[in-house]
């Protein structure tokens, strides 16, 4: 991305399902960018509307326009964002997360066939994040289950060594048992045969 549209920084903020907002999960020229956008805030319900990317510039030109407050919030949104283009992150109709794109290194504004370029780039940005995540999540289900199959395995082979005690103590008893009821029984043979003499 740096080396195409050419910007001073990159953030890239994924849905956090855990957190309820949008967190920085990769980013190229920002020291240190833990900023994070709640669900709820303007700038995401600009994007889920609109559908589309947001350009300071643009938005600039319209609040001069419009004496809309949202508008003007959100242009102090990008200023505390230092960003200059948010690009929305759509999967399934969901969106998923924003990339955020500092000024041009070049110090022009974005032009229209920058925004194409951003807006072509966006649906296939978005697949291939998405597709990163399940990847992730799929391995971090597979060490889970490993995990657990490994205690499992664990208890499973206490739980037959335990049986295999149980087993071994019914055997002494049956054993200890047997002798103890056969020791008189001879007895008592003996003395029935010595009265049927």
């Amino acid at each position: 991305m740096k080396d195409v549209v050419r910007v001073r920084k990159t953030v890239i903020m994924l849905w956090d399902e855990e957190r309820l907002e949008y967190v920085p999960t990769s980013q190229w020229g920002a020291n240190d960018f833990h900023v994070t956008i709640p669900s709820g805030h303007p700038l995401i319900a600009w994007l889920r509307e609109n559908r589309t990317l947001a350009i300071k510039d643009e938005l600039r030109t319209q609040l001069e326009e419009s004496a809309e407050k949202d508008k003007k919030y959100l242009l102090e949104t990008f200023e505390w964002l230092d960003a200059t283009l948010v690009i929305p992150l759509f999967v399934h109709q969901e969106l998923t997360g924003i990339i955020l794109l500092g000024e041009k290194l070049s110090g022009e504004r974005f032009y229209q066939e920058d925004a194409d370029f951003l807006e072509a780039f966006a649906p296939q940005a978005a697949t291939a994040l998405e597709n990163a995540r399940l990847y992730q999540q799929s391995l971090q289900f597979n060490e889970r289950l490993r995990r657990e199959v490994e205690i499992a395995t664990k208890e499973l082979a206490d739980a037959n060594i335990q049986l295999k005690n149980l087993d071994k103590a019914k055997s002494e008893f049956l054993s200890i048992a047997s002798h103890q009821l056969y020791t008189p029984l001879t007895a008592l043979r003996g003395y029935i045969s010595m009265l049927k003499e």
